[in-house]
């Protein structure tokens, strides 16, 4: 349904603010929201990366602290196409987005 949320094991619901169409929307303001198709985190780090087929991969700054836990943009990166699959390299010295002309499933 396109959005982000950030989970912790010991609750039964998101912490945080969600990130409400964190893809953006089909058609304009007033459309579908966008899917998050994949996305990857860095170990040891606050960075996460998601994928769609709205031409960037979008990074986030994701905080597990009690006051001020969730999710906040950080960068984009434009891609043509659709990111069907990421992978952070060791370190966040690279990332690797598998992209195509359509979805892949």
């Amino acid at each position: 349904d396109g959005h982000l949320s950030l989970w912790k094991e010991e609750k039964k619901r998101p912490v945080g603010n969600a990130i409400v169409a964190a893809h953006g929307y089909h058609g304009g303001a007033s459309g579908v929201t966008r899917s998050v198709m994949c996305c990857d985190a860095l170990g040891l780090s606050d960075v996460l990366a998601t994928g769609s087929n709205d031409g960037y991969l979008r990074l986030w700054r994701v905080s597990t602290e009690d006051k001020g836990a969730g999710i906040k943009p950080l960068d984009t990166v434009p891609v043509h196409g659709h990111i069907n699959s990421i992978a952070m390299g060791p370190g966040g010295k690279f990332c690797v987005a598998a992209v195509g002309q359509e979805p892949r499933l």
